[in-house]
């Protein structure tokens, strides 16, 4: 990943979670000078996915290992997609979840723009309220109705009549972003009301 990146003069995203690399290949797509990576844990799900395009990346990793080496190695990223991840519904699954681990932190360090979509408002409300506690900016989830699905989950929860939700972190226009994010542990949220 860092070769590509090194190699590549145009804009960057990660896409974590990507699971068969639908979304990954639909954001290449999309803009064909940008260096797309989509991260995933299961290679089973990556095995799944149809051919990639030249400026597209499918890596079977532990996503806070890519995030942490990503700081690590000072990356820049202009994007990084959250693309209905598992949600760990159980109250004491929170630690599992993306904005309950330190990762968190390396992601606000690396990403300029960090993109999160989910059916499940209270991860959207949750994930806003944490990137906020983590010293990001105050972001609001906004309900997400997409022309079309970028994921075999958006078609599905389209598909059933779910509420989507978007949550759009800038950080563009902070003061030493990407990074400036610090290194402790987020505490655990409560459920956002």
């Amino acid at each position: 990943m860092s070769a590509a990146l090194a190699e590549h003069c145009g804009p960057a995203t990660l896409d974590l979670g990507c699971g068969t690399g639908e979304s990954t290949i639909t954001r290449a797509t999309a803009d064909p000078s940008r260096l797309v990576i989509g991260i995933d844990r299961s290679s089973a799900r990556l095995d799944r996915h149809r051919p990639v395009p030249a400026n597209a990346r499918l890596v079977r990793a532990n996503i806070d290992d890519v995030l942490a080496t990503a700081r690590a190695a000072e990356w820049t990223l202009d994007e990084a997609l959250v693309l209905y991840p598992n949600p760990y519904p159980k109250s004491g699954q929170q630690s599992r979840r993306l904005y309950g681990r330190p990762a968190l932190f390396d992601l606000l360090a690396v990403a300029r723009t960090i993109v999160v979509r989910t059916n499940w408002a209270v991860y959207a409300h949750e994930f806003a309220i944490a990137v906020e506690a983590a010293g990001g900016p105050s972001v609001t989830p906004q309900r997400w109705a997409p022309a079309t699905a970028t994921s075999a989950f958006e078609r599905k929860y389209l598909a059933a009549g779910h509420a989507l939700w978007a949550v759009v972190v800038d950080q563009s226009g902070r003061a030493g972003s990407p990074d400036r994010a610090t290194t402790a542990t987020p505490s655990p949220i409560a459920r956002a009301r």
